[in-house]
């Protein structure tokens, strides 16, 4: 069934209305998100469960798009942000080799794949989205894991890193 909700964004100060067909339910980070289409434009959106102040049953059903698997879009993401649009890329970290054991025990994403290993470090592969929430996982290894590929991604991540350096300056 459709469903009317009411939705609170951390950063908003009103509550707002969405018809909403819910496709999947997802967790991230100990938070649980429902993702699917808005009914008036099809846009793909998820919702945190937790911000949801209001929920009801519209009262009409639909069908689930078959063009339309939400699901998939999973598959190359971390986190809950993924659209049609997003493409993997191939993505390539070099670990010291604390850091690279670590990811080979708890693998940042089921694409990844050892290239190199020696004493000193880890060459892993992998095949994602970036996204906002990979960004934040890489710069949560920052110290041990530098980006090489896609060299757009690296030169983001030193950006922001940059960024950080200097919003701790002052």
């Amino acid at each position: 069934s459709e469903i009317n909700l009411k939705y609170k964004r951390f950063d908003g100060e009103t509550e707002k209305n969405y018809y909403f067909q819910p496709y999947l339910l997802r967790e991230y980070l100990n938070r649980w998100y429902v993702i699917g289409l808005l009914s008036d434009t099809n846009e793909i959106r998820t919702f945190g469960l937790d911000r949801i102040v209001g929920l009801q049953d519209s009262g009409k059903r639909f069908k689930k798009d078959k063009k339309t698997d939400i699901a998939s879009l999973f598959r190359n993401v971390i986190g809950i942000n993924a659209t049609a649009q997003d493409k993997p890329e191939e993505i390539e970290l070099v670990c010291n080799s604390f850091q690279g054991n670590l990811l080979k025990t708890l693998p940042l994403h089921a694409s990844q794949r050892v290239i190199s290993e020696t004493t000193d470090e880890i060459i892993l592969t992998y095949k994602m989205v970036v996204n906002f929430e990979l960004k934040q996982r890489l710069l949560m290894m920052s110290t041990q894991a530098k980006v090489v590929k896609p060299i757009s991604l690296k030169n983001e991540i030193e950006e922001m890193l940059a960024e950080a350096q200097n919003f701790y300056k002052n």
